[in-house]
């Protein structure tokens, strides 16, 4: 299949799929420096605490830990 869309279209999409499938420096950072998993990595990077996460995903803070 093909699609015929403006160029500027395209650049735009191609440059918003990079940034989407980048991941940010603090992350990695988090991972191979620290040490740290990578969920609490991503969890910090957001800016969340266990709680939260944990009540985001309806489930207790023990159970998320």
């Amino acid at each position: 299949m093909f699609a015929v869309i403006p160029y500027d279209e395209y650049t735009d999409l191609i440059e918003r799929r990079d940034r989407e499938l980048t991941i940010p420096h603090e992350v990695v950072r988090k991972t191979v420096i620290d040490e740290k998993s990578k969920v609490r990595a991503w969890r910090e990077y957001k800016g969340l605490k266990q709680s939260e996460m944990a009540e985001r995903l309806g489930i207790t803070q023990a159970a998320y830990s």
